[in-house]
């Protein structure tokens, strides 16, 4: 469990390494694409909102769509795969998997968001525990779907914070 804690810890480290290579001096600055910058904030959402974030998400995983795809467990809810890995992402090339299948390909990272929260909502499943706070916080704050689910404190601060941005 320990191990499991500090891995995602690291891998939330990486993620706001990326972001803060944008914020150095003008002589050394490295831009990086909206859709780069969607893509940390994505993939950090589940650090700022959920309890024990794990490496091994039920929103997103790093790695070959279809070999993931097949090594899921049966009735597993839909999730995001990002092509690469944490530290050489290609979120250009993220999927929606669900029941060993790939169900989705897409070019960017928020259409495959998109895609995947649609899904849920369509076959009306419920969101996995473990990032519960993060697809209310998607379905509420991106989608603008509202319904008459209590919304958990860290959602409403987050919601807050940015609406006061």
């Amino acid at each position: 469990m320990a191990e499991s804690r500090n891995l995602a810890s690291k891998e939330a480290k990486n993620l706001l390494n990326l972001l803060e290579l944008n914020e150095m001096d003008d002589d050394d600055i490295v831009d990086i694409s909206a859709e780069d910058q969607a893509f940390v904030a994505t993939c950090l959402l589940l650090f700022l909102l959920e309890r024990k974030p794990k490496t091994e998400s039920f929103l997103y995983q790093f790695g070959d769509a279809r070999e993931i795809a097949l090594a899921t467990r049966p009735g597993m809810a839909p999730f995001l795969v990002i092509g690469g890995t944490c530290q050489n992402s290609q979120p250009h090339e993220t999927s929606v998997v669900a029941e060993n299948h790939v169900v989705f390909k897409h070019l960017g990272l928020l259409d495959a968001v998109e895609s995947m929260m649609l899904l849920y909502y369509v076959c009306t499943l419920e969101y996995p525990k473990e990032c519960f706070n993060t697809f209310l916080f998607l379905q509420r704050q991106v989608l603008k779907v509202y319904d008459t689910q209590k919304i958990p404190t860290k959602v409403l601060v987050l919601m807050s914070d940015i609406d006061k941005m």
